[in-house]
Formats: structure tokens, C-alpha cells, sequence
């Protein structure tokens, strides 16, 4: 048996191996984690202001991000330790944890579509994803960080359906004084279609999309919907907003869902106040919409606002984790409830009922 086959069916039948192996990491981490208060740190640090980075030792780093039709049998009908999985591989294009540090950031969907972080990269404790270990979540400081995933037609969005979603919490909503934070932005390549998420001043959520010069759609959640935390101030407990965007190309119908409250009153219009992507490449863009803007020569006097220059970066500010983009498919209202009450997966599966992503395991 290959070494691979071992760890695959130890993930399978849940033998001692990989809780043996777990605790290992954690061990390991324990030894070359200098104390939070430490900021000089040695080669091997792997904590990062909040959070622990990426552990050096993972318990499987080949491809088992799917299951295959073995593992849904009638033969094995309850699999109590398996890798994370979506149920239909033809149509989940992208799958980013956005819970690694450093440039490199990698889909685990299987398709390759890796993400780019740039600026000075930090994560920290995200939520729990279900009994076991706390997730990872990416930070956004507002200045200078921003993450995009090349352009791809596995992430095309015209002329068929596609569902959106991913997982954020701002620090700030008053740097959206100037113009809304965005969250995530594209355009096509046709110079024409795209799209763009974003969070007004007063916790308002707008997402836009152009299909054409004539298809225009936009869907809003209320004032108040979106809530800011203080970086200090976030713990594993604090709420973070889980959003869904689908869209059905037969019938055009453009659905918002944040935190599993559906939103459908569809407008076909823009705002004329829309964060319109204009950035160089056709990019899917994650906390920027736009060419960067330095500090103007002449600040505006803003009472309350004690950095001006995030007013004016056009860069998110607060966290980011688990990014999806299905392709061909609209999330149904089930689906995306699964995902809500897991948190992994669209599928039925109970919270903590699923391993989470880069092979940690929930006992169940």
C-alpha cells in the first residue's frame, strides 16, 4: 500500500493515525511559536498578530480535495472523516481558504485558480468550523493589501448561471465615507460585463453586475445590515457576514443571501454611485475595485476620521475567508442554508460533521 493509499483510508475509516499525526502538528507548532507579545520572532514563527500562520507540518498535502463514488456508496454510508468536499466537481471552480500568509494562496477546488495576496500579508483565529480546531482568516489593513485570482473562463459569468460566496467582517465602515468598500470585483474581458460587491458607510450591501449595455441588475440589503468590529476587538465569536450571489440566466433573476436571509428585490439599474472595476487586468479583484490612490495634496477636513489616507486607498478593510465560485450553477435556497449551518460545504452535513480544508480534522 502506497503511503498515500495509508493516509487515505485512515482519513476514511477514521483510524488513530490522523488524530496521532494532529496532535504532532500541534506539539510542533507549540515548540517554534514565539509569545505573541515577541515581535522579533525566529525562522521558524508561525503566530501573526492574533492568529496562528500556516502550519509547517500538514497531515495530507495530496490532492483529496474531492470524494470519489467509493466514498459515497451504500457500502459506506456514514464516511465520519473525509477532506472537504463540494458535490458537484463540474461546477465548483474555485475554493480559497484565504488562510495562508505570503503571495501564494491556493484553491483546493482542484482547478488551480490560485490566488495572489499582495501588500504585507496577515491572517489570524477566524471562526470554528465545527468542534475541532479554529479556522484562518485573511486580514485587509485598507492601505496596502488586496488579492486578486487571474482570469480564467472557469471564472467567466456571462450567458449562464453562477453562485458567488465567501465570508468577511470590516474593521471600519467609516472608510467608506468617501466611496463604498468593495469585497470583490471582476471584469470581462469583453471590456463591457462585470460585477462588483460592496459596503456602504451605514452597513448598507449592494451587489452590481453589468451583462451587457442593456442587462444591468442590482440587489441591496438595508442600512445596518453590515456591522464593523474593531481589529482589537475580534474574537472566533465575533459575527462574521457569510455572503451568496446567484444568478439564473434563463430567467435573470439575481438573488443576495447574507447570513442565510435571502434578498430579491432585483432593480435593472445601477446606482449611479456604483464601484464600477477599472482596475488593468480582468482579474477577479478581493478588497480592491480600482487603480490604487496615494494620499491626496489636500486632505478634506472630516471630523472622526483619524486616518484620512484609507479614506482614499479604495482597499477593503477588515477580513476575508473561503471564497467559492460555481460556474453553470444557482445555489439553491437549501444550499445555501447547508453551507451556512457547516460553514463547509453546500451539502446536508451537520456542523462539524466534515473535515475542514488543508487536512485538520473535526471529530464528529
Amino acid at each position: 500500500m502506497s503511503s498515500s493509499s495509508l493516509i487515505y483510508n485512515s482519513r476514511r475509516y477514521n483510524f488513530d493515525l490522523p488524530k496521532k499525526l494532529q496532535a504532532l502538528i500541534t506539539k510542533f507548532n507549540e515548540k517554534i511559536t514565539d509569545d505573541i507579545t515577541d515581535e522579533g520572532g525566529e525562522e521558524l514563527q508561525t503566530r501573526s498578530e492574533g492568529g496562528i500562520g500556516r502550519s509547517y507540518i500538514k497531515f495530507c498535502d495530496t490532492d483529496l480535495s474531492r470524494l470519489d463514488d467509493s466514498l459515497t456508496s451504500t457500502i459506506i454510508p456514514t464516511i465520519q472523516s473525509c477532506p472537504t468536499f463540494e458535490p458537484d466537481n463540474a461546477t465548483c471552480k474555485l475554493i480559497v481558504e484565504f488562510n495562508n500568509v505570503g503571495g501564494f494562496i491556493p484553491d483546493t477546488s482542484g482547478y488551480n485558480h490560485h490566488a495572489k495576496g499582495f501588500g504585507v500579508g496577515r491572517i489570524r483565529w477566524g471562526i470554528r468550523y465545527g468542534y475541532g480546531p479554529l479556522s484562518l482568516e485573511s486580514v485587509f489593513d485598507g492601505r496596502t493589501n488586496y488579492a486578486s485570482i487571474g482570469d480564467h473562463h472557469h471564472l467567466d459569468f456571462l450567458s449562464m448561471n453562477f453562485s458567488i460566496m465567501f465570508r468577511f467582517s470590516p474593521y471600519d465602515l467609516t472608510t467608506a465615507a468617501v466611496h463604498s468598500q468593495a469585497i470583490i470585483a471582476k471584469r470581462d474581458k469583453n471590456n463591457v460585463a462585470w460585477y462588483c460587491f460592496e459596503v456602504g458607510a451605514d452597513g448598507s450591501a449592494t451587489f452590481n453586475i453589468v451583462l451587457s449595455t442593456v442587462q444591468k441588475y442590482s440587489i441591496s440589503a438595508p442600512a445596518g445590515t453590515i456591522t464593523s468590529t474593531d481589529y482589537t476587538a475580534v474574537t472566533p465569536t465575533t459575527p462574521r457576514f457569510d455572503v451568496v450571489i446567484t444568478y439564473e440566466y434563463l430567467t435573470q433573476t439575481l438573488k443576495m443571501y447574507i447570513n442565510n436571509v435571502a434578498f430579491t428585490s432585483m432593480a435593472t439599474t445601477i446606482p449611479t454611485t456604483a464601484l464600477i472595476p477599472d482596475y488593468d487586468s480582468h482579474d477577479l479583484m478581493i478588497g480592491r475595485w480600482t487603480a490604487l490612490m496615494g494620499k491626496p495634496v489636500t486632505l478634506p477636513q472630516q471630523e472622526g476620521i483619524d486616518d484620512p489616507f484609507r479614506l482614499f486607498s479604495k482597499l477593503y478593510f477588515g477580513t476575508f475567508q473561503q471564497l467559492k465560485y460555481f460556474q453553470d450553477k444557482a445555489l439553491t435556497s437549501t444550499e445555501v442554508s447547508n453551507h451556512y449551518t457547516n460553514k463547509v460545504t453546500i451539502s446536508a452535513v451537520p456542523f462539524g460533521e466534515v473535515a475542514i480544508p488543508n487536512g485538520a480534522m473535526i471529530p464528529t
